[in-house]
């Protein structure tokens, strides 16, 4: 196989990937949007936070953040296999083979608005829908999605919540830390 004559193992990569597979967001152009889900297909950019990759939100709402071009929101599947975490300040010089070179598959940068994913092949991602179009909703689901979670955030801080910390993932803690920090700041000062 031509990949091992580099030193480059497919087999294990595949494995890798499939092993870790999350629902992530991401917001572009209406036209761009067709043209991936008419391909099939979400090419990198040329560059960005950690590099020229492709870049996910955890969540619809967090799309806005981080979004060059805007419009519609694709949900998609993300084979992120063996992730890299990597400063908020990011590393501009990372990219494919520097990762894999370290024997990981995509990046997680924990921003302060939110966690990013940063893939850097076609591969990796499948884009399975439109999570919100902005011309034909009137209120947007990452404005329901956000609802729901300032909710759930309201109730936790008046003591009406049966959420236990310990039984939520680190997304679903980063996004109730945002929601605090967000309504209610006086609670998160020192």
């Amino acid at each position: 196989m031509a990949f091992a004559e580099f030193g480059y193992n497919y087999n294990s990569r595949e494995q890798r990937l499939n092993s870790n597979i999350k629902t992530l967001y991401h917001q572009t152009d209406h036209d761009s949007a067709q043209k991936i889900l008419n391909s099939g297909y979400m090419l990198k950019g040329s560059s960005g936070l950690a590099g020229g990759g492709i870049y996910f939100a955890t969540s619809v709402h967090h799309t806005n953040h981080k979004a060059i071009k805007k419009g519609v929101v694709l949900r998609c599947q993300v084979k992120l296999g063996k992730v890299k975490q990597i400063s908020k300040y990011g590393d501009y010089n990372m990219s494919f083979n520097k990762l894999s070179s370290e024997g990981y598959d995509s990046v997680l940068i924990p921003r302060d608005n939110g966690y990013e994913y940063v893939v850097y092949n076609w591969d990796q991602v499948e884009a399975i829908g439109i999570e919100n179009d902005d011309k034909n909703s009137s209120l947007s689901q990452q404005d329901k999605k956000y609802q729901v979670t300032k909710k759930t955030v309201d109730d936790m801080v008046k003591g009406k919540s049966n959420v236990k910390l310990e039984d939520l993932d680190i997304e679903d803690k980063h996004e109730i830390l945002y929601n605090l920090l967000d309504h209610y700041p006086d609670l998160c000062k020192n």
